[in-house]
């Protein structure tokens, strides 16, 4: 009897393990493993690349006869975002760095879609003209913050950068120093 009881626990046990690991999610992104996390990056990279895509096209499409200076930006952005990350894949190494490195493509793809969803409109401005208010009515020098924020660091970037708000002076009111702080402040890396 007390070898039956014992076999019935095993069973019992064995049973809600299996239960606990099906009903274990199937997210690789709330996962542990490297090889789960890699695809976590490798998916938010692809999703975030069809989107720039979908954009970049729409854009071009539109863009007439500154389509050069469109492609232009776009070959610049591409640039500083391989430096950028694959920069950070040097310096970081480990067994992780490939996660990193993808993961880091992911996000400045997903900046990169935002900047091209906004071109043509001013939701970026003004954001950064609120910004700038509070800080102004805070004490700060407003103009010395948009300064600041215009000068960031960073040749790719700064190069990146200077070529999109060329861009953008020809499509709105603008100026370039507004656009560059608008980028600095939006950057997530």
């Amino acid at each position: 009897m007390q070898s039956s009881g014992i076999a019935f626990l095993l069973i019992s046990g064995c049973l809600l393990c299996t239960a606990n690991a099906r009903g274990k999610s199937e997210d690789p992104c709330n996962s542990i493993s490297a090889q789960d996390l890699m695809t976590c990056a490798s998916v938010r990279l692809a999703g975030a690349d069809a989107r720039l895509n979908t954009l970049y096209r729409e854009r071009l499409s539109v863009a007439g006869d500154r389509r050069s200076a469109l492609l232009d930006v776009q070959r610049s952005w591409l640039a500083f975002r391989d430096e950028h990350c694959d920069r950070l894949h040097e310096e970081s190494g480990g067994n992780e760095a490939e996660i990193e490195r993808t993961d880091c493509l992911a996000s400045l793809t997903e900046d990169r879609a935002i900047e091209l969803d906004r071109l043509g409109n001013e939701q970026g401005d003004n954001l950064l003209f609120r910004v700038l208010r509070a800080l102004e009515r805070s004490g700060y020098n407003g103009e010395a913050v948009l300064d600041a924020l215009a000068s960031a660091p960073g040749d790719k970037w700064t190069q990146y950068a200077e070529k999109h708000c060329e861009f953008l002076e020809g499509m709105r009111n603008t100026t370039k120093t507004e656009c560059l702080a608008r980028l600095a402040l939006d950057r997530s890396y």
